[in-house]
């Protein structure tokens, strides 16, 4: 199996890193491949905080450009495949704005091998929710969003085709320890 990240407004930084690594050794499948995406080419800019990774995020990048640089990345590794006698499914896993640049490509994502889409909090699906997905796809929202109504975001995708939908009861960066959200318990779970 081959595992493909795609990581949230921080980019690549060593808790992604370590995030993986717990994926890949508490994972039962022998032999998994990972590849993590970010939004600014694996440039470490080690942000002081989540206002200055949103405002650069936004300024710099956004989620199309991202979706872009994800599906870039999708179609190398689909032409690494092509020439394998051996095809290995494609997991997408993404966090906030890397979930919402995975959503953003959802309608594609099974042309390219991936056979499964885990998105964490992306805030961004609410601007999208007519996407068709094409396959299997999990959304964990967040507890709330100050943003918006997460309960009228649940309602609105509810019954969507190809989509299992998880409300947490942690808060939107539940997951990365350099996000002011970081619950222990939430990432554990």
């Amino acid at each position: 199996m081959h595992l493909i990240v795609a990581s949230d407004i921080f980019g690549r930084t060593t808790a992604l890193d370590t995030l993986v690594e717990e994926l890949v050794t508490g994972s039962a499948v022998p032999s998994m491949s990972v590849d993590v995406v970010d939004p600014y080419g694996e440039q470490s800019l080690n942000f002081t905080d989540e206002a200055a990774a949103y405002n650069y995020f936004m300024s710099q990048c956004g989620i199309e450009h991202y979706a872009h640089a994800i599906l870039d990345r999708l179609l190398v590794q689909a032409e690494h495949r092509r020439g394998s006698s051996q095809a290995e499914p494609v997991v997408a896993l993404g966090f906030s704005v890397g979930a919402s640049a995975f959503w953003h490509l959802a309608d594609r994502l099974s042309q390219l091998s991936v056979t499964r889409l885990l998105c964490f909090y992306g805030s961004q699906i609410r601007k999208d929710t007519q996407r068709a997905l094409s396959l299997a796809t999990s959304l964990v929202l967040p507890s709330q969003e100050s943003s918006f109504s997460v309960d009228e975001l649940s309602q609105t995708l509810a019954g969507k085709k190809n989509l299992h939908l998880q409300r947490s009861s942690y808060a939107h960066g539940f997951m990365n320890k350099l996000s002011p959200q970081f619950n222990p318990q939430g990432y554990r779970e």
